[in-house]
C-alpha cells in the first residue's frame, strides 16, 4: 500500500458527514459469488446480454445499444430478470463492507446492483441506517430513524424490476426518458453539488452514464466545492481532464482507499460521530435512575442532543440585541435570559391552571394547553416565558421542541421512565405538528404517561383542526392593556430602543402604542418606534437591501415563511445558484437581522427564515404589487421544488390552495397556467387535481366538464381520501341544485348521497353528514311538491335520523343549527307536509323519526303536553330507542314541576356508558346534579370533561337551573381564591361551584377567602358553574 495520504480536506469532511459516496461499476470489483464468478463490469455486462438474447455476432456492442435489441427481441422483464439472476447471487468482500464503517452525507450509484445493501446488512457496527431510493420518495420515508443515510439508485435496483414505469437504465429509450418517476433523485444530485464535496468510486471516463451526470454537475456556478475520483490507473491526459471539471483523481483502487481511511479515521473517531450521550448535560441532573451502566437508546440521545431543549437556569444562548428582538427576531432564549420581554397577564393564568389545578396534576394523565392569537400577537414569546418560569420558578421538568423537529412518541416513554415526572411540552404551532402531538398524547395515554402539552396557534387556523377537541385549556391572547404598554415603554427605554418615541411624552408614547383596530404587538412596535407605517418600514428595508441578489433570496424566503414553511439551502442554491457557504460569506451582512439560517438535523441541511411570517407576508404585498410579478416569481419556484422535502411539500400545497390563489390572480388563464407548472412539479397529484377542482368550482366562467374530471382523476388516485370524495359530493349536490329535469337530479343527489355514506364508513365526518341532510332535503322538496306521501315519509325519517346523530356527536357543529331550522322551514311552510307528516305518524306511532320530528312540530307550536304524548306513545312501542328517550327527558324538563326521577330515567336510557352521545351524558348529569344526587353527577362529569369535543363548546355553561318561571339563586362563601378563578360553597347543600373569573362582571379584587356571594349556577362538560354572581 502506498504511503501517501489522503487528501486532508476530503478526510475532514469525511469526518464531518460532509461527502456524498457515489459509486460506479467498478465499485463491484473482487465481489464474492458463490461460485466464484467475477461482476460483469462495463462492457462485460453487455456481452452477457448479446449471448443471452442476441448471439456471438452482437458481443461487443455498447451496453445501450444491445439492452434496446434485446428488450425487442424479448421483452423488457426477461432482460430485467437476467440483469436480476446476474447480480443478485455477489456479496460483498470486507473492503465493500468497511465503507459501512463511515458517515456519509448521502450516497448515489448508477449500479443496480444490491452490494452496498449487503455490505450494510452484513455490518452491525454501521454507522448509518441505509435508506434505499430508487424512485420519487417523500421525505419522511428516506429519514426513517434518526441514523439514516439515503441511497440514490439513479438508475434502478434489481430488486424492483416489474414496473413498466420505472424499468432499470440499460437502453437508449430509457436513457432518454430516465427522469420519469425518479426525477427528485437528480434534484437532489445538482442540489447536494452545490455545497458538497462528491467521492466518485468505480468510475472512468469511459462510463458514459457518469459523463452525462458530470455534465449537468460542471454547469453548475463556479463556487462548488472540489470533488475526487478514485481509481487504480489515471493518465497524465485524464488527470488534467478531470482537474479541469474541479475533481482531483486518486490513483489507487477502493480497497487500498478504505485501507488508508481506516488508518486516518481509527474507530474511536468514528464512532463519536455517533449518538453517545454526554451525560454532563443539565437534563441527566434530572434522571431519577443510576446512570452508571445506562445506556439511552440512540433515539433518546437524539431527542435530547438535537430536537428539544432541556430549559433551565444555566441555559447559555446566542447573544440577540434588545433592537433586534423589538423588530421581531426572536429564534433562541437571549431575549428571555436577559427579560427583554414584558410581564404578560395571561402568563399567570396559564401557569396557575397548568401547575396548580389539580385537575391538571394526575400521575397518569395527558392534557394539552393552546395560546391562540393572531399572527405578531407575541405568542411565541409568552410561550418561551411560560416554560421558563415553570422551570426556573416552579421547578417543572420542561422541554421545549426545537422548531423543524420531529414528534417520536418513543423516546418520550423511555424519557418519562428515566425521569419519573410529568412531562411539560412546549411546541410553537400547533397545527404544524398536529398529528405528532396527537399520536404522542394517545400513545402516552396508553402508557399512562402524564404530559403536559403547552402550544400556540392562529386563531383562524385552530378553529378548522381537529386538535381542537383535544386541547383542556385554550387562551386567547389579547393585545397589551395599559399595564403592560406602560411596561413596554419602560423596557424600550432601558434598552435604548425607543426611536421615534424618545422625545414623546409619556402620554404620546402610550398613544402611539395604544390599540387600534386590526394592529397586533409586532406591527405597533414598528410603527410606534419607527414613526412610519408597518407596510412603508417593511417595503424601506427591502428597497435598503444593497445586493440585488440578496433582495431576490429574500423576496423567496418571505413567500415560503409566509406559507408557514422554511426555505431549504439546497432549494434556495438551485433557485438563485447560492450556496450556503456563499451566502455565509457574501449575503450575511446584507441580509442581517433580515434572513435567518439555522440547522434542521432531520434532513441534514440548513435552512432559511425571515424574522416573522408577519414581515414575510408584508415583504410579498409591498413588493409583488402586481399579477404579473407575483405569477413570475411562483413560476420560479414550482420549477425548483422538491415535494419529496415536507417543507417544499408544505410550500407546495399552500401556494396551490385555490382559496389563497385566486385572491391574488384575476386573470383565469393565469390560474390554469399555475396549476399547469405545478403538475410539472409533481404529475398525478391527488390534493393538486383537487385544488384545480375547487378552482374550476370559485372562479366566474369555471368550466364544469374539468371541475368532474380533475375529481374523479383525484379520486382514482386516493380513493380513501375523505376530503376529495366529499369535494366531489359537494359538486355533484350543487349539479344538481342546478338541474331543472328531476329524473337528472334525483340522479346527481343520490350518487353525492353514496359518496358520503362511502366516506362514513371510513370516518364519522361532520361534513358528510351536513352534506347528506341538504341533498335528502333537495328530495323532500320534491317529494312534498309532487305530494308523494310514502317517499316524504321516508325521507323525514331519514333526515330526522341523520341529524340526531349529527347531534349527538358533532354537538358544538353550527351547521346543526342551521340546517335543523331549514328542516323546521321547510315543513313548516308547506301544510301539505304537515298533513303528511301527521299522517305518517298515525300510521306508525313506533317510527322514532317521524315522531321526534313531529314532536318537535308540536313544540314549535306550543303544545308541549301534545309533544309529550306523542313521544310517550313511541317509547311504549319501541323503548329502546335512545333518541327518543333523550327527547322525551327535555320535554319533560319544560314542565312547571318537573319529576326529576323520571327524567333521569329517561335520559339514562338515551346513551351507553362509553359512547359518544355526548349531548345526552351531559344533560343527565345537569339532571342528577339538579335531583341532589351530587357524587354520581360528579362522576359524569368527570367522564365528559375528557371527552373530545371542540374546547369553546366543552366549556361554555348553559342549562340555568330554574325554579318555575325565574331563574334560581343560591347563596355562598369563598372557599379558593386564584387570580382567575374560585371556588364557592354553596350554602344548605355544602358542595363546591366553580367560578370562572372571566365570566363574572364584579371586580375580582374586591374578592377574598370568606367573601360571601350570590349566583345563579349553569352547566359545562366539566360541571356546575357559578354565573351572574354578585356581592352580598
Amino acid at each position: 500500500m502506498s504511503e501517501k495520504l489522503l487528501p486532508q480536506i476530503l478526510v475532514d469532511q469525511i469526518r464531518n458527514k460532509n461527502v456524498v459516496l457515489f459509486l460506479g461499476s467498478g465499485f463491484a470489483y473482487n465481489s464474492v459469488h458463490p461460485q466464484g464468478r467475477k461482476a460483469p463490469l462495463g462492457q462485460a455486462l453487455s456481452d452477457d446480454i448479446a449471448r443471452k438474447f442476441l448471439g456471438n455476432d452482437y458481443v461487443g456492442n455498447p451496453l445501450t445499444y444491445n439492452s434496446d435489441l434485446a428488450i425487442s427481441a424479448s421483452s423488457l422483464f426477461d432482460v430485467q430478470r437476467f440483469i436480476y439472476d446476474i447480480f443478485e447471487p455477489f456479496a460483498p468482500n470486507e473492503k465493500q463492507v468497511a465503507f459501512s464503517n463511515f458517515s456519509w452525507k448521502s450516497i448515489f450509484t448508477t449500479n443496480y446492483d444490491l452490494l452496498l445493501e449487503k455490505a450494510y446488512d452484513k455490518n452491525r457496527e454501521a454507522a448509518q441506517s441505509l435508506s434505499v431510493v430508487y424512485r420519487n420518495t417523500r421525505e419522511q420515508d428516506i429519514f426513517k430513524n434518526q441514523n439514516s443515510v439515503p441511497y440514490y439508485k439513479l438508475h434502478g435496483t434489481i430488486t424492483y424490476i416489474n414496473d413498466e414505469q420505472l424499468p432499470l437504465i440499460l437502453s437508449t429509450e430509457q436513457y432518454i426518458t430516465h427522469l420519469k418517476n425518479r426525477e427528485r433523485l437528480f434534484s437532489k444530485l445538482r442540489e447536494l453539488a452545490q455545497d458538497y464535496i462528491f467521492l466518485f468510486i468505480g468510475y472512468s471516463n469511459q462510463d458514459w452514464n457518469i459523463r452525462s451526470i458530470l455534465k449537468e454537475i460542471e454547469s453548475l456556478k463556479d463556487g462548488r466545492p472540489r470533488s475526487y475520483m478514485v481509481g487504480p490507473k489515471f493518465s497524465d491526459v485524464e488527470i488534467g481532464y478531470w482537474n479541469e471539471r474541479k475533481i482531483s483523481p486518486i490513483p489507487i483502487g477502493y480497497e487500498e482507499f478504505i485501507d488508508k481511511l481506516l488508518l486516518q479515521i481509527p474507530e474511536i473517531e468514528r464512532k463519536l460521530s455517533t449518538y453517545i450521550p454526554n451525560f454532563d448535560k443539565p437534563i441527566y441532573r434530572k434522571f431519577a435512575i443510576d446512570l452508571s451502566g445506562y445506556k439511552p437508546s440512540e433515539s433518546l440521545v437524539k431527542l435530547i442532543d438535537q430536537e428539544i431543549e432541556f430549559v433551565h437556569s444555566s441555559m447559555q444562548s446566542v447573544n440577540t440585541t434588545p433592537e433586534a428582538f423589538y423588530k421581531g427576531y426572536f429564534e433562541n432564549w437571549d431575549p428571555i435570559i436577559k427579560n427583554l420581554d414584558i410581564n404578560r397577564t395571561l402568563k399567570d393564568r396559564v401557569l396557575e391552571d397548568m401547575i396548580f389545578n389539580k385537575h391538571y396534576q394526575s400521575e397518569t394523565t395527558q392534557h394539552l394547553f393552546c395560546i391562540k392569537g393572531y399572527a405578531g400577537s407575541g405568542k411565541s414569546v409568552l410561550l418561551k416565558r411560560i416554560a421558563w418560569e415553570s422551570s426556573v420558578t416552579f421547578e417543572k421538568f420542561c422541554i421545549y421542541l426545537k422548531p423543524n423537529a420531529n414528534i417520536r412518541y418513543e423516546p418520550f416513554i423511555e424519557l418519562y421512565n428515566c425521569i419519573k415526572e410529568r412531562i411539560y411540552l412546549f411546541v410553537d404551532n400547533a397545527i404544524e405538528y398536529e398529528n405528532s402531538i396527537l399520536l404522542l398524547i394517545d400513545k402516552l395515554e396508553k402508557e399512562k404517561i402524564p404530559i403536559t402539552i403547552v402550544s400556540t396557534a392562529k386563531i383562524n387556523l385552530l378553529n378548522e383542526s381537529e386538535i381542537q377537541s383535544y386541547i383542556d385549556q385554550e387562551y386567547t391572547l389579547t393585545y397589551l392593556s395599559e399595564k403592560e404598554i406602560e411596561e413596554l415603554i419602560k423596557k424600550l427605554f432601558i434598552h435604548k430602543s425607543l426611536g421615534y418615541l424618545t422625545n414623546k411624552n409619556i402620554e404620546e408614547q402610550k398613544a402611539l402604542l395604544s390599540e387600534r383596530s386590526g394592529r397586533v404587538l409586532l406591527v405597533a412596535l414598528h410603527e410606534a418606534t419607527s414613526g412610519k407605517p408597518f407596510e412603508e418600514i417593511i417595503f424601506n428595508e427591502f428597497i435598503g437591501i444593497p445586493n440585488q441578489s440578496a433582495k431576490s433570496l429574500y423576496l423567496t424566503v418571505a413567500i415560503l415563511h409566509r406559507l408557514g414553511t422554511y426555505a431549504r439551502a439546497g432549494l434556495i442554491s438551485r433557485v438563485h445558484n447560492i450556496g450556503f457557504e456563499e451566502f455565509k460569506s457574501k449575503f450575511f451582512k446584507p441580509l442581517e437581522y433580515i434572513v435567518f439560517d439555522e440547522r434542521n438535523y432531520t434532513i441534514n441541511d440548513y435552512i432559511y427564515k425571515t424574522r416573522h411570517p408577519l414581515i414575510a407576508q408584508m415583504v410579498f404585498e409591498t413588493v409583488l404589487v402586481d399579477e404579473q410579478s407575483r405569477y413570475d416569481e411562483y413560476i420560479r419556484i414550482f420549477s425548483y421544488l422538491d415535494i419529496d422535502y415536507n417543507s417544499d411539500r408544505v410550500a407546495f400545497l399552500a401556494m396551490t390552495k385555490a382559496k389563497q390563489l385566486i385572491p391574488l390572480f384575476n386573470d383565469p388563464i393565469r390560474l390554469r397556467n399555475l396549476y399547469d407548472a405545478a403538475e410539472l412539479c409533481s404529475p398525478d397529484d391527488a390534493k393538486l387535481l383537487q385544488q384545480r377542482a375547487i378552482m374550476e368550482m370559485s372562479i366566474p366562467g369555471g368550466i364544469p366538464a374539468k371541475v368532474e374530471a380533475f375529481l374523479k382523476r383525484a379520486l382514482e388516485l386516493m380513493p380513501n381520501d375523505p376530503m376529495i370524495s366529499h369535494s366531489l359530493a359537494e359538486y355533484t349536490l350543487k349539479q344538481a341544485e342546478k338541474s331543472s329535469n328531476k329524473l337528472e337530479r334525483n340522479t346527481l343527489v343520490n350518487s353525492a348521497i353514496n359518496l358520503c355514506h362511502k366516506i362514513l364508513k371510513k370516518s364519522n365526518s361532520h361534513h358528510s353528514h351536513h352534506t347528506i341532510i341538504k341533498a335528502k332535503m333537495l328530495l323532500l322538496k320534491d317529494a312534498i311538491e309532487s305530494n308523494t306521501a310514502p317517499a316524504v315519509e321516508s325521507l323525514i325519517k331519514e333526515i330526522e335520523k341523520t341529524l340526531q346523530i349529527a347531534k349527538q356527536s358533532f354537538p358544538e357543529q353550527e351547521f346543526i343549527i342551521d340546517i335543523e331550522a331549514r328542516f323546521k322551514e321547510l315543513i313548516d311552510n308547506q301544510p301539505r307536509a304537515l298533513e303528511l307528516l301527521k299522517q305518517a305518524y298515525e300510521i306508525n306511532k313506533a317510527s322514532p323519526y317521524i315522531s321526534l320530528r313531529f314532536a318537535k312540530t308540536l313544540e314549535n307550536k306550543g303544545e308541549l303536553e301534545e309533544a309529550i304524548k306523542v313521544l310517550d306513545q313511541t317509547i311504549a312501542l319501541n323503548p329502546n330507542d335512545k333518541d327518543v328517550s333523550f327527547r322525551l327527558a327535555l320535554l319533560l324538563s319544560l314542565r312547571p314541576n318537573p319529576d326529576y326521577g323520571e327524567i333521569i330515567h329517561y335520559f339514562r336510557r338515551s346513551f351507553i356508558s362509553g359512547d359518544n352521545r355526548y349531548e345526552a351524558q351531559f344533560w343527565y348529569a345537569r339532571a342528577l346534579f339538579i335531583n341532589n344526587d351530587i357524587q354520581k353527577a360528579e362522576i359524569e362529569f368527570e367522564r365528559l370533561s375528557r371527552t373530545k369535543v371542540n374546547i369553546e363548546f366543552k366549556r361554555n355553561p348553559r342549562g340555568v337551573v330554574d325554579s318555575k318561571e325565574s331563574v334560581r339563586q343560591y347563596k355562598g362563601s369563598i372557599t379558593v381564591l386564584e387570580a382567575n378563578y374560585a371556588f364557592v360553597k354553596r350554602e344548605a347543600f355544602g358542595d363546591d361551584i366553580f367560578v370562572y373569573r372571566h365570566t363574572t362582571k364584579i371586580d375580582w379584587t374586591d374578592l377574598k377567602v370568606g367573601s360571601r356571594i350570590s349566583f345563579s349556577i349553569m352547566f359545562n362538560y366539566r360541571g356546575p358553574v357559578a354565573v351572574d354572581v354578585y356581592m352580598n
